[in-house]
């Protein structure tokens, strides 16, 4: 395996779902499936033995929850780098994984394309939660740490940002340029009083905010 592969091992007590995802995976330039399981236990002696680069899990298996499983893999290594791939978008579950450090959150409706886009993600060390829980990240059932007022653009920038997608990315989508992405993604980070990016995303999700009109 090159340096530059990305090694991965999957946990679905779904067979025919972890085989899909094994197949659709296998088949990306740069990406490497090197175990696969229908347990959690499993999953987490996977991880201490093969340290992978990215952990894919479901959150329900039969034998321990996905939850507990991603608490046990960052018990052993701190910066391990782990996606939920289930069929719950509860706020609950949401809350859940964010509180464990997990970095990716893709539903199992998602296209292959997602799913791909957020193994990137979370390889480079970025959140990548899918579209839908993206909006229960920025509803209104978060605490109100202050009063922040955003631009409608800026909250289109921000969406972005949580998303997982590059300036580049963002620029391309929005039809803007680059630097005017800097411009917006510096400004968040101002107004959330944030350090960086990373810090930018843990305050959008927990702070309440409203888009000026």
């Amino acid at each position: 395996m090159s340096s530059a592969e990305i090694s991965i091992i999957i946990a679905d007590d779904h067979n025919v779902v972890r085989y899909g995802l094994c197949h659709i995976l296998e088949n990306v330039a740069g990406f490497t499936v090197v175990g696969d399981t229908g347990s959690g236990h499993q999953a987490v002696k996977m991880y201490a033995e093969l340290k992978p680069d990215i952990v894919i899990l479901d959150i329900t298996m039969p034998d321990q929850s996905g939850l507990v499983s991603a608490e046990e893999i960052l018990g052993l290594d701190s910066d391990a780098k782990i996606i939920f791939l289930s069929t719950h978008i509860s706020e609950e579950y949401v809350s859940q994984a964010l509180q464990i450090g997990v970095l990716g959150y893709i539903l199992k409706t998602s296209r292959a394309d997602q799913l791909v886009h957020a193994v990137r993600c979370v390889a480079r060390s970025e959140k990548c939660y899918d579209s839908s829980i993206s909006e229960i990240l920025l509803g209104d059932n978060r605490e109100k740490v202050e009063k922040i007022i955003l631009t409608k653009r800026e909250e289109e920038v921000l969406r972005m940002i949580l998303d997982g997608h590059t300036s580049a990315e963002i620029a391309e989508k929005l039809y803007i340029s680059p630097r005017t992405v800097g411009s917006h993604r510096n400004n968040l980070i101002q107004k959330f009083n944030a350090n960086n990016t990373a810090t930018l995303v843990k305050s959008a999700c927990e702070t309440r905010y409203e888009v000026q009109h």
